[in-house]
């Protein structure tokens, strides 16, 4: 029941910060007893990096998406769209496997996972030669902020129940 500072993001994913205070129960100078709690919790007005990342895969993408459809209308360039269309398929099996590691670590954290969404809209496109391109698809990455920080509880031995808010900068200790 150490306790520990906190940084979260406003995407609503955190890490642990630095050791702020020692628990009774560990006396020696320097350890952890191993279980952590929140002491202070630094809120960061920007999202996290990768969060960031998935934005400027997106921002790849879209750019990649309006060089196919000028493509399209101009014509002739049917090696260049194929290729073209194949890089968008990996960037967005990237931008999914981001956003699919981005929720599990939420999960882990113990978050609800409903705070952040990920909607995926898809079309099929026909050439004007008639071969029927790959896929078109647009990546809309949408995030829902709210505060999926729960309580930190803990229990230690001899029934001792902990219980830090995310809020408060004071530890506080209910024995039951």
């Amino acid at each position: 029941m150490c306790y520990f500072d906190q940084t979260r993001w406003t995407c609503g994913f955190w890490r642990w910060g630095h050791f702020r205070q020692q628990c009774n129960k560990e006396y020696r100078m320097g350890e952890t007893c191993g279980l952590k709690l929140v002491y202070e919790t630094k809120d960061q007005p920007e999202v996290c990096k990768l969060c960031s990342d998935v934005e400027k895969k997106q921002r790849r993408y879209d750019k990649m998406y309006r060089d196919v459809q000028r493509w399209q209308r101009e014509g002739n360039r049917n090696a260049t769209i194929e290729r073209t269309c194949g890089e968008m398929d990996e960037v967005l099996g990237q931008i999914y496997r981001m956003q699919q590691e981005h929720i599990t670590r939420l999960q882990t954290l113990g978050q609800r996972v409903g705070c952040g969404f990920w909607v995926v809209q898809s079309e099929t496109t026909d050439s004007p030669t008639g071969h029927i391109l790959s896929y078109q698809t647009r990546a809309i990455y949408a995030v829902l902020l709210c505060s999926a920080l729960p309580r930190m509880m803990a229990y230690a031995s001899f029934g001792e129940r902990t219980i830090e808010q995310r809020s408060t900068s004071t530890p506080t200790h209910v024995i039951l």
